[in-house]
């Protein structure tokens, strides 16, 4: 009985005091701020710190702690850990001396959990005497910043809401009600009807709050862009959560909205992309009174050719799908037609249990996607748009050949169409990333004469120039992967010492752009391990350390498994050369 009483007074004396409210109003220059004093001492266990609790909304909050001494203090920004876990989890926090500053970005998912706790203490590590210490506390928010174009903020909304409790979600939509106008909630709960909402509600009910926040969003952001493109805004006549009566109520919002405002181009889009699901003919007649009005009759045209081409690998409607291809069969319109193929040349993924495979398989309109995208060749030889198109449609070309034959075929094709693009390359700078390409497709098709040539004047323009192609230095690259074909030349050739030599040059790259955060293919490294030789790929994985910065632990995994005498899979060697480029 004595020990009870005794943690019992002991529970009483050393009890933490309860959180103080640090209330937030208006100020004048309309921010929400509170400011409080402070006062810690090493005296007793709970003299040493101190805790706020601060009922904030969604967007940015500011803290500033400033106190009289040297002393370091710790301040910590805690909020509940929320999905059904208990107890709380670090937003953010900072150990130093006078002042501190820090900035948090509350979610609204934290909103719903309740408080943030803002904890002020002496360091952990304070071995003076007796210490004492007074300061202030300053938090503040802005007014909320709107996220409907911030990527980032719509990516973090959208995951967190995968993941909200029922009783977050009843807060939530509270706050909503309250606030409509807040994008980061509503996308939050978007999220959770569109996921995993139907493991604690019934479909009906999912289907209709999403058509909820789905209308909110068309009648009140009909010109938003980006945002009517997520699958959690999208509302469709089939599938799980399949909404007949919201797709009409939908369609019917947005001749609303563009009725208001007939020449908004943005508002037309939108509508007309998220109707196509629903009713893709009302869409069409979106586009082409936009096209028939616009001075500039691109845009609305590749949307055409999207449209046109979904409808077709859909299946969506029948006689409207028949319409899309008499429409693209018989189309000259090289924005149109561009636009369409590399939608109807998307693999199939095909999956396969014993044994464990994954390949890609040609989808069924892959013909008249060839087709289409070499008439929009043919209709405009030298636009971008155009070529890009037909390279999109020969890379699953060479992905999905059944046979060593039809690769070679493929990569022909490829192969021609970058002299092309070699020919027409008006900026020299593009020929620093062309080259190096051009050399591993020669290479490909079994051209050596000719990868040799295109790999030495990718080393003699490296050489000579630094070159930034949308921000990432292509000289690096070119560097590793010219000597990586000419080692590979070498080695079909049987020169083995000089394809060793070639590897070590790839390695002395110095790295920059790519080769510093995917790193480089080794298809060299990969091929002379293969035959054996360890020690020079060792060494190849060792130099190129120094460039590939960011790969060092898979780099020294490598060549652990190595040494054992593994034989490993080296970077990126299976991924096809085009998409390598890309990565």
């Amino acid at each position: 009985m004595l020990g009870i009483a005794i943690t019992v007074l002991a529970q009483t004396v050393l009890r933490k005091p309860s959180p103080t409210l640090l209330k937030l109003s208006r100020n004048t220059a309309g921010e929400l701020a509170a400011t409080a004093a402070f006062s810690l001492t090493s005296s007793t266990p709970w003299s040493r710190e101190t805790t706020f609790t601060v009922n904030t909304g969604t967007g940015l909050l500011r803290l500033s702690c400033s106190w009289e001494s040297i002393t370091p203090l710790q301040v910590s920004v805690m909020g509940a850990a929320g999905h059904g876990l208990p107890g709380r989890i670090s937003l953010a926090s900072h150990m130093g001396q006078s002042p501190i500053n820090l900035e948090v970005q509350i979610a609204p998912e934290q909103v719903a959990r309740g408080p943030v706790y803002l904890d002020i203490s002496l360091s952990p590590f304070q071995r003076e005497g007796k210490v004492a210490v007074h300061g202030t506390i300053l938090a503040s928010m802005g007014t909320e910043v709107e996220i409907v174009g911030d990527p980032e903020r719509v990516r973090n909304s959208l995951e967190e809401g995968k993941l909200l409790s029922s009783s977050e979600v009843k807060t939530m939509e509270e706050k909503l009600r309250l606030n409509p106008q807040d994008w980061s909630t509503r996308l939050s709960l978007l999220a959770y009807y569109s996921s995993s909402a139907d493991l604690r509600m019934s479909k009906p009910d999912i289907v209709v709050a999403r058509r909820r926040h789905v209308l909110w969003a068309i009648e009140n952001k009909p010109t938003a862009t980006d945002i009517f493109e997520m699958p959690d805004l999208q509302i469709s006549n089939k599938g799980p959560l399949g909404d007949s009566d919201g797709a009409k109520q939908a369609e019917e919002a947005w001749q609303t909205a563009i009725t208001k405002d007939p020449q908004d181009n943005q508002a037309l889009l939108n509508s007309a992309l998220f109707c196509a699901a629903i009713d893709p003919a009302f869409s069409e007649g979106i586009l082409r009174r936009a096209e028939s009005k616009s001075d500039d009759r691109v845009p609305w045209n590749r949307a055409l050719g999207w449209l046109y081409a979904k409808a077709l690998v859909s299946g969506n409607g029948e006689a409207f799908a028949e319409h899309a291809r008499s429409a693209l069969t018989t189309s000259e319109n090289a924005a149109l037609l561009a636009a369409a193929a590399p939608v109807l040349a998307q693999p199939e993924q095909k999956f396969s249990a014993s044994p464990p495979r994954i390949w890609f398989s040609r989808p069924r309109y892959f013909a008249l996607s060839e087709e289409l995208a070499a008439r929009a060749v043919s209709v405009e030889p030298n636009d971008p748009y155009s070529l890009w198109a037909l390279l999109q449609v020969l890379i699953v070309e060479v992905v999905t050949a059944k046979t060593p034959e039809q690769q070679v075929a493929a990569e022909k094709k490829v192969y021609g169409l970058f002299q092309h693009f070699d020919d027409i390359a008006e900026d020299p700078g593009y020929r620093e990333l062309l080259l190096p390409m051009l050399a591993s497709l020669a290479f490909e098709v079994k051209n050596d004469e000719a990868a040799k040539t295109y790999a030495n004047q990718a080393l003699e323009v490296a050489a000579q120039r630094r070159d930034v192609i949308q921000g990432i230095a292509v000289g690096p690259q070119a560097i590793h992967d010219a000597n990586d074909v000419l080692g590979r030349i070498a080695l079909r050739d049987g020169n083995v010492q000089q394809a060793k030599e070639y590897l070590l040059k790839a390695a002395a790259t110095k790295g920059e752009g790519i080769m510093s955060t995917l790193g480089p293919r080794m298809l060299l490294a990969q091929a002379l391990l293969d035959r054996g030789e360890r020690d020079v790929v060792l060494e190849y994985l060792e130099e190129i350390k120094t460039s590939w910065k960011g790969g060092a632990i898979q780099l020294d995994y490598w060549i652990a498994a190595i040494r054992k005498g593994k034989l490993e899979r080296l970077n990126l060697v299976d991924v096809p050369i085009l998409a390598s480029r890309h990565r």
